[in-house]
């Protein structure tokens, strides 16, 4: 039975104790991180349902990992923190946050949030398909017309980013921040260098180049070029 993947971050380890306590359950598989840049490990290396995080941690806060993600990471962010103040919460929904439970809290109604947040999604998937092209989520490697090739971490981050967004256009500074994990500088050259890398992969017709937007995957574009 395949399971949710749920990640757990906070500083204060009985915390993260009673978490994993309440959501024991045979659809859920649990990983923690006791910092913001801890769980940013864990993000690139899995793929991840539902984020449940604190605000306060050390090396990297909750809200500056949520700026950090947000742009290429599509599932639902739980906040749980002690700062309780409506600008507080403001703030964690402008940025990305799906939902806000302060501290102390009751582990029954996190149960339930998650739960409902969850309900309908499907599982994690293992590979994502489009045509003849699938990316590999385990293996971060790709197949095109059954030929195998190997990505670097940009390229697959890159790619997977657009091939989970067929037809929706990314700006350079979205695209740099899901490949390199930082904000964008006006680095023309490097988003240039992995576009065409990528096109030599996939087809050129299918990432386009919008001009003056950015990038998008086609879905059906034909065959590769």
């Amino acid at each position: 039975m395949e399971s949710y993947r749920i990640l757990l971050c906070d500083d204060d380890k009985a915390i993260l104790d009673v978490l994993k306590l309440y959501l024991h359950d045979e659809s859920y598989r649990i990983f923690e991180a006791y910092d913001g840049v801890e769980a940013l490990e864990i993000l690139k290396r899995e793929t991840i349902d539902l984020l449940i995080l604190d605000i306060m941690m050390p090396k990297l806060s909750g809200l500056d990992l949520i700026r950090q993600i947000r742009g290429h990471f599509d599932r639902p962010i739980l906040i749980l923190s002690a700062r309780s103040s409506l600008g507080d919460r403001l703030l964690a929904y402008d940025i990305g946050a799906d939902d806000y439970i302060t501290k102390p809290f009751e582990p029954l109604e996190v149960v339930a949030k998650v739960r409902s947040r969850l309900r309908g999604r499907t599982v994690v998937q293992s590979e994502l398909r489009l045509g003849e092209i699938t990316l590999h989520l385990d293996s971060c490697t790709l197949t095109v017309d059954a030929q195998a090739h190997d990505l670097s971490r940009v390229e697959f981050q890159v790619l997977r980013l657009l091939m989970q967004n067929p037809g929706r256009v990314f700006a350079k500074s979205q695209i740099y921040r899901a490949g390199w994990d930082a904000e964008y500088f006006h680095d023309d050259n490097s988003i240039h260098v992995i576009i065409n890398r990528l096109r030599a992969k996939v087809g050129a017709r299918r990432i386009q180049t919008i001009r003056g937007l950015g990038y998008r995957f086609v879905k059906d574009a034909g065959k590769n070029e």
